[in-house]
């Protein structure tokens, strides 16, 4: 059980007590049998279907809701049933937003993963005690399902605390086993050392008369034994001998003990590298598969990420493929519209597609005459700001391309008199004519007046008449 499952049966467990006050608050929940008007509705689709007179059966153990269509009516196999499970929800309708058939003034309406079922009633009291019904058999559901979590929850439980307790004490005998066999070997080790410090000297000794005897007659069967002639000790050379073969007896019995123990020791220090050479096996193992897992993991999460790539683009071009043929049946319904308006509209586009082909193409010309008339007049103007008269004929051409007046007759020349004559008093010298002051450009008319970009940087204005 990961740490999700075990963070939702927690959820679910805080949410007990909850559920059980709202139980408590209705009564219990029972059968019950009557006839309502239904009206389904689908959860994607805003179809909703006539409403249907139909007879309805709840069963608070099943946890189910049943309706069939009455004996007496026309679809009399008509039937279904609604799961009442823990997702469904009851809430009443309003007269306002909802349209009650004849004979019915009040509803609810239940709510499912699948869709909506709305039911209506003729009285109030009826809907009442219908939704406090239905509305128990969903706590029911939500508490039993909420009851196996809770018990599925605590053999979880149970089954950790025994795993942990069997661990601990399988260490704990291992740690008493190890303390007891560390004080053993120190102990008798204690006790060879006492015993071999406890033994007393041979000069300290002074052995009985039958302790003697014994160990002549001990002496001799050995000697006899070996094929030698048996030879009796007596006074201080049997003293001395019999003491000795003793402490020769009980220091070979020592160092037998000692190295007993010693080989104890060694076997058990072998026997814990071995058990902590197979806890590294172990270790090193486990560490191993968590590294796979892991693996696992990274490639299933890769996998999930490019899966959702891909459902997103094909999500992108399902709905540009939407946005398409919606663009596309719309323009359909414009044409359409503008087809049915009539004349109007019809002489509106015939006007724009003969501009388009050929009002442009004449407009464009008149913009070139236009440039060239201008810069013909801009050479001329030039001419006349030097002091240097054009040519008769190119004014006169340029004045009849304007289509102005022909202009005045030129003036007879001014006759002086003779510098010799008497009577006549001297006149001041003629003074040069200025220089005449550039044409004013024509009104702009917003109307009949058209701005024209030229490559030299300055605007032109030229009249087009409609």
């Amino acid at each position: 059980m990961s740490i999700s499952d075990d963070s939702s049966i927690i959820s679910r467990l805080s949410n007990l007590d909850e559920f059980t006050l709202r139980l408590a608050s209705c009564p219990d929940p029972a059968d019950r049998t009557g006839t309502m008007w239904k009206r389904g509705r689908g959860k994607k689709f805003s179809f909703i279907r006539p409403w249907a007179k139909r007879l309805f059966v709840l069963d608070c153990e099943g946890r189910k809701l049943e309706y069939k269509a009455p004996h007496d009516s026309v679809e009399p196999d008509k039937k279904g049933h609604v799961i009442l499970d823990g997702g469904a929800s009851v809430k009443p309708l309003s007269s306002s937003n909802s349209k009650f058939p004849k004979g019915a003034n009040f509803g609810f309406e239940i709510l499912t993963a699948d869709g909506a079922l709305e039911l209506a009633l003729e009285s109030e009291d009826d809907m009442k005690a219908w939704m406090r019904s239905i509305q128990s058999a969903i706590q029911q559901d939500m508490i039993s399902e909420a009851k196996i979590q809770k018990r599925i929850y605590d053999d979880h439980v149970k089954r950790q605390e025994e795993k942990r307790e069997r661990r601990e004490k399988r260490e704990e005998e291992e740690a008493e086993k190890l303390f007891n066999s560390v004080i053993v070997d120190s102990t008798q080790k204690k006790v060879l050392e006492k015993q071999a410090s406890s033994l007393p000297s041979v000069e300290d000794q002074e052995p009985s008369r039958e302790s003697l005897e014994a160990d002549e007659l001990l002496l001799g069967a050995i000697m006899g034994k070996s094929g030698g002639a048996p030879r009796p000790l007596g006074g201080q050379g049997a003293l001395q001998h019999s003491q000795s073969f003793k402490v020769g007896n009980k220091t070979t019995v020592l160092e037998v003990d000692v190295s007993g123990v010693h080989e104890d020791v060694l076997k058990k220090q072998a026997e814990g590298e071995k058990q902590r050479e197979e806890a590294e096996r172990k270790r090193m193992e486990m560490a191993r598969v968590y590294e796979q897992m892991e693996e696992r993991k990274k490639k299933a999460n890769e996998l999930r990420r490019k899966h959702q790539v891909r459902q997103n683009f094909k999500s992108a071009v399902r709905r540009a493929v939407i946005q398409h043929k919606f663009i596309s049946q719309m323009e359909e319904k414009t044409k359409e519209t503008r087809k049915a308006f009539g004349y109007k509209t019809s002489k509106y586009d015939e006007k724009k597609i003969l501009f388009e082909q050929g009002e442009g193409a004449e407009m464009s010309n008149k913009i070139e005459r236009m440039l060239a008339r201008k810069k013909l007049e801009k050479q001329l103007q030039d001419k006349v700001d030097g002091s240097i008269p054009p040519p008769p004929m190119v004014m006169d051409s340029f004045r009849s391309s304007e289509g102005s007046a022909p202009p005045p007759p030129p003036m007879p020349p001014s006759i002086s008199p003779p510098p010799d004559s008497a009577n006549s008093s001297p006149r001041p010298p003629s003074m040069p004519r200025p220089p005449s002051a550039p044409r004013a450009p024509p009104p702009k008319d917003p109307a009949t007046s058209l701005f024209v970009s030229v490559p030299d940087g300055g605007d032109e204005l030229m009249r087009v008449s409609r």
